[in-house]
């Protein structure tokens, strides 16, 4: 059973059930909130420990950096700026110093994508973050989002993809990081840069929007699975960097794209007719755009290569989200 599947089996009945203040986006841990009738409250909380998120030796600074952009990815997803934010560290020794590095991280990824931070919470225990942040979305997203994703709506993707999942793979093989595009690679898993402004105002002629953390393939489905439709995706258009062509061969990176983490991109779908506004925006924040397909009345994701034969992709080799078999405590029970 998957992390949002037990998620939802457990917590189903405690989940607000009135759409008229909450709507759920399908966005995981973030919560659109309706205020006013012009005006929209985003919620977004998510943890990371070390372990699972992020490696024992990685700098405070770029964990408080990494921690908030990937905070603030599930803000943008929804077109929302972010206004303030509260975070929860836990440590097993506190350090003033680990602090002081961890507090220069906040500052710069504050200086690049705004907001204001209202309270520290500090524990000692095992070493994880937790961040919970507000953001604003500046007209009422229900009136906006008056066009249900239909069959032949093109799907995007912004920036390139499979970079942070190369980097990491790299690190978990102890490859040298020693050149230029090795350091490249990293920058992208520690350091990403989000598309918030271009999202933000992206909000008013899509028909869908999620961000991609979980690997394109992983985060796309959820798209699909709620709207009930295909996609057919053309494998020659995914976006890759020059950097990870140069790594690794073709086929490999695009298997990065496809289930590498961390990329903090965002994948949308929007109308045909709505293409030569989405790139005027696009050029107006330098922001760079593909398109990789569109939907389709077939159920599921189609990948298919440049023969128009179906490309396999395969299975992450670590899934953040992934419950092996849990069965609660039925077996022990008394």
């Amino acid at each position: 059973m998957s992390y949002e599947s037990l998620v939802k089996k457990v917590f189903a009945d405690l989940e607000h059930v009135d759409s008229s203040k909450f709507a759920n986006y399908d966005n995981k841990a973030a919560t659109l909130l309706n205020v006013t009738s012009d005006r929209n409250i985003v919620n977004s909380l998510n943890t990371m420990v070390e372990g699972v998120h992020f490696l024992s030796n990685v700098k405070a600074c770029d964990l408080a950096y990494k921690a908030l952009v990937s905070n603030y990815s599930k803000l943008m997803a929804l077109g929302a700026e972010p206004i303030c934010f509260q975070i929860n560290i836990s440590m097993p020794k506190i350090s003033e110093l680990w602090l002081e590095d961890f507090a220069s991280g906040l500052r710069e990824s504050t200086e690049k994508y705004g907001g204001y931070l209202t309270g520290v919470s500090l524990v000692t225990g095992k070493s994880s973050i937790a961040v919970s942040s507000i953001g604003q979305v500046a007209y009422d997203i229900g009136s906006v989002k008056n066009a249900a994703p239909q069959v032949s709506d093109l799907i995007y993707v912004t920036g390139s993809l499979g970079d942070a999942g190369l980097a990491l793979n790299r690190i978990l093989q102890d490859i040298p990081n020693d050149d230029n595009t090795s350091r490249y690679l990293e920058k992208c898993l520690m350091k990403p840069e989000i598309p918030l402004k271009f999202a933000v105002e992206l909000q008013t002629i899509t028909t869908s929007c999620t961000e991609i953390s979980a690997g394109l393939s992983q985060d796309l489905k959820r798209i699909l699975t709620k709207t009930a439709l295909g996609a057919h995706i053309n494998l020659k258009d995914i976006p890759l960097s020059e950097q990870i062509k140069a790594v690794i061969e073709r086929n490999a990176a695009y298997q990065c794209a496809f289930t590498g983490a961390d990329d903090y991109e965002i994948c949308f779908t929007v109308k045909p007719e709505n293409k030569d506004k989405l790139l005027e925006l696009a050029g107006r924040y330098d922001c760079r755009l593909s398109c990789i397909g569109h939907l389709s009345a077939h159920p599921g994701m189609h990948v298919y290569d440049k023969y128009d034969e179906p490309f396999v992709i395969k299975d992450s080799d670590h899934d953040h989200f992934a419950i092996i078999d849990y069965k609660g405590d039925e077996e022990g029970a008394s």
